[in-house]
């Protein structure tokens, strides 16, 4: 099913956009696309869900509140089927320089969608950081380079539900540790293949930000071995984030694994735990 700048109040079941305080919404109203795209379905046994969605909610207004709308939406999902399906995630790519006013706020939607590995069980992310918008390009709201993200979700897919290829080698590179010292913070990543490595022309890696006082600035760093990466800060950073800015091609975030599949956006706080 398709359903243009769809929120996700409008793909969720009634009670659940209503228990998350939502009572009107843009186009079709709270349940709208659940009731005429989603609901029919429900006799259909399904064995996963592909899911692209999350720039209508790239604004000051319901960037903050999206990650538990999203834990939400997949848990009534599969209430309604009676099937823990799995679900996997298209991490939202980049659009033209006029989505500083239509989505501002798409950097903390994308690390949303990665922090949602943490809350929800049986949930892959695909990350399409290098598939966005090009100069040049005839529509700035929908990116034409689809192939790398289907042919990644089809490498997931794959993996998780046929076990036909090693997830090390099917998934982008995720952190799964953040050691923070004096000068720097230390991640490390799962799924690197044979290791962690820089694409596209920059010769070194970039994309990687310090968060300080609510405020992110460019932070240097270089990768260390086959699965860290260090990134150079002071003992006043409250975080390490990744892919957040508003363009975030491979001319801005450059990390990828062995295979070419690029890292996701992420956030990782000082004071997380973070063990996804």
């Amino acid at each position: 099913a398709a359903a243009g700048g769809a929120q996700i109040s409008e793909l969720m079941p009634e009670e659940t956009a209503k228990q998350q305080g939502y009572t009107i919404s843009a186009a079709v109203g709270i349940a709208g696309y659940y009731n005429t795209l989603i609901h029919p379905f429900l006799h259909t046994p399904i064995r996963a869900m592909l899911f692209y969605q999350g720039e209508s909610e790239s604004n000051p207004q319901n960037c903050g509140q999206y990650g538990k709308d999203l834990e939400e939406f997949v848990k009534a999902l599969r209430t309604k089927w009676g099937s823990s399906f799995k679900f996997y995630n298209v991490q939202l790519s980049s659009h033209g320089k006029i989505s500083y006013d239509y989505w501002p706020r798409i950097g903390e939607l994308r690390a949303a969608q990665f922090e949602a590995i943490n809350h929800i069980p049986d949930y892959y992310l695909a990350a399409a950081l290098d598939c966005g918008f090009q100069e040049g390009d005839p529509d700035f709201a929908h990116p034409l380079y689809k192939k790398a993200p289907g042919q990644r979700l089809a490498r997931l897919v794959l993996s998780a539900e046929y076990g036909l290829l090693d997830m090390e080698y099917a998934a982008s590179p995720h952190p799964v540790s953040a050691q923070w010292k004096e000068n720097c913070v230390q991640i490390g990543f799962r799924y690197v293949g044979d290791g962690l490595k820089i694409f596209g022309e920059c010769a070194h890696l970039i994309g990687f930000q310090i968060e300080k006082n609510g405020e992110r600035k460019d932070a240097a760093a270089r990768i260390t071995g086959k699965n860290m990466v260090e990134v150079f800060c002071d003992d006043e950073a409250e975080a390490v984030c990744y892919g957040m800015q508003q363009l975030a091609g491979p001319d801005i975030a450059n990390l990828s694994n062995s295979e070419n599949l690029p890292s996701p956006a992420f956030r990782l706080e000082r004071k997380q735990a973070f063990t996804p």
